[in-house]
């Protein structure tokens, strides 16, 4: 896809592809377009000084689909979890604020920050965004499970529950489905407590 100047192209790769087959398709595809927008390109710089030039980022990314599940997961019911128990605020929405309040506060927990040039932790958190793989995000999510749920008796989502709840009605419906199920588990737990 051609757009201003810009290509963009989406292929796939699974466990069984030819690989040699998927790059002569990519680059079949984006060579025609490439040439088009550096001839542009050229052109508008014929009529300006020698020494100015045009700078072309070539960026190539594969994307996760299990990272990016994962991330989904983390987002719209381990979040919330543990807002809702740490805060017992059972309010049928939780303002973005507050969500990303709390993904701060468990990144901090667990140590997940970023180092000044000295080597030394600062206050500000890491992105979640720096996982490249499945399995680093796993690490994350089970520091995050032990130390901002296990340590402080709360109640940790059900991850592959999650996944078929999303598959099956959405992220809207699978985020609705883990508060519910949250509210379900602190009755049966605390039968006590009201959950307004």
């Amino acid at each position: 896809m051609l757009a201003k100047n810009k290509s963009k192209h989406i292929h796939y790769l699974d466990r069984d592809t030819d690989i040699e087959s998927l790059l002569a398709e990519m680059m079949n595809r984006m060579i025609p377009e490439w040439r088009t927008v550096l001839e542009d390109e050229q052109m508008n710089l014929q009529g300006k000084d020698a020494g100015e030039f045009r700078t072309i980022d070539n960026t190539f990314s594969i994307g996760n689909t299990e990272l990016q599940r994962m991330l989904r997961f983390y987002k719209g019911a381990v979040i919330p979890y543990f807002y809702r128990q740490e805060y017992g605020n059972w309010d049928e929405k939780i303002s973005g604020e507050n969500l990303q309040d709390t993904d701060m506060q468990m990144k901090r927990m667990i140590g997940f920050v970023l180092y000044d040039t000295k080597g030394k932790k600062t206050t500000d958190v890491n992105s979640t965004l720096t996982f490249k793989l499945a399995r680093e995000f796993n690490e994350f999510l089970t520091d995050i499970e032990n130390v901002c749920f296990t340590d402080n008796g709360y109640i940790f989502p059900d991850a592959t529950e999650y996944k078929k709840r999303e598959k099956e009605h959405g992220v809207g419906g699978a985020k609705v489905w883990a508060t519910t199920v949250l509210k379900e588990k602190i009755m049966n737990k605390y039968p006590n407590r009201e959950i307004v």
